[in-house]
């Protein structure tokens, strides 16, 4: 059992850096970069300050030194600056986990609460065929869109 969890551990390391890798390149497809961002349309400001802000944020490097730095720094824990409120990233979702997690927990518990009765009537009634079985999906999956809908999860 613990081989099978380490296995299943170490395969999700993969899988997490390819979506990083993606969102990463994502994020620099989008047209404009964090200093125009930053600067905004109507603001007027010297090209020598916007290839200045660019070093500062590192945007003069190749795409795969900015992707280095970031990936090294975020397994350190730093996840940057907000641009928008000038607090740290980490602080920020620290600060908001413990509603996170509380909204999880209260998902889960009503996701079992409805789950388990419903799993068990099925049971009972398995070897009447699939029309009762057909019945107990509709909850289960009405649910899940809901609860995905009003609880943002």
């Amino acid at each position: 059992m613990l081989v099978f969890l380490g296995r299943r551990i170490l395969l999700t390391l993969p899988a997490l850096f390819g979506v990083a890798l993606v969102v990463f390149l994502l994020m620099r497809a989008i047209p404009g970069d964090v200093v125009s961002q930053l600067v905004g349309p109507e603001q007027e400001i010297s090209p020598e300050r916007m290839v200045e802000l660019r070093r500062i944020f590192g945007l003069d490097l190749p795409i795969h030194a900015q992707f280095g730095q970031w990936l090294s720094a975020a397994l350190q824990g730093d996840l940057g600056t907000s641009l928008r409120t000038g607090r740290s990233i980490s602080g920020d979702l620290a600060l908001r986990f413990p509603a996170t997690l509380q909204l999880a927990l209260m998902s889960l518990a009503i996701a079992l609460a409805m789950a388990v009765p419903i799993g068990i009537v099925a049971a009972q009634y398995a070897a009447h065929g699939p029309s009762v079985q057909g019945y107990d999906f509709f909850p289960n999956g009405s649910y899940i869109g809901f609860r995905n809908i009003w609880l943002g999860n």
